[in-house]
């Protein structure tokens, strides 16, 4: 066994690196106030790739220790959620990305789909802001703010894989 083990290792590494794509809006410099409870905001990517692995979010906490939960779902084009976490908001570091990881999401490559970020226990003085271009700068996607379209994008980072692995 220790023989099939020293092949498969190696190949099944060989297999995994090179098999991530990306895509990603990393202009900043603005932001929509703070993310409270009523409101919600949306950017809007293609699929890279057959399956997601990760996002990276640009938030900021208005230099506070937030209290509370932040709900980060990707949608499908219909706004169905297909797949969600929480992160609590004193552990979001002001100006930082924030990561999180899924277990592999199978998606269709080439379609639409979107980051939506909420927290209903947000309020004015406690609660963060996700950090935006100044203007349209990722022409694959839309940024939307309390359901209306703005002319700019989210700072984000989506990280897609070719394979399950």
């Amino acid at each position: 066994y220790a023989g099939l083990l020293i092949f498969l290792i190696p190949t099944i590494y060989a297999l995994h690196q090179g098999t991530y794509s990306l895509t990603s809006n990393l202009s900043s410099g603005h932001h929509f106030n703070e993310l409270t409870a009523e409101r919600t905001f949306i950017q809007s990517f293609p699929a890279k790739d057959r399956y997601l692995r990760k996002v990276h979010l640009g938030l900021a906490t208005f230099a506070r220790q937030n209290q509370g939960k932040l709900r980060i779902e990707i949608i499908n084009s219909t706004g169905e959620s297909i797949v969600w976490q929480e992160k609590d908001l004193q552990d979001i570091r002001d100006n930082s990305w924030l990561s999180i990881s899924f277990k592999p999401v199978e998606l269709r490559t080439g379609e639409l789909y979107a980051i939506r970020i909420s927290s209903t226990d947000s309020r004015p003085g406690n609660a963060i802001t996700w950090w935006a271009s100044k203007s349209d700068t990722y022409p694959e996607g839309k940024a939307l703010v309390d359901g209306a379209a703005q002319d700019a994008d989210f700072l984000f980072k989506v990280v897609f894989s070719q394979y399950r692995l």
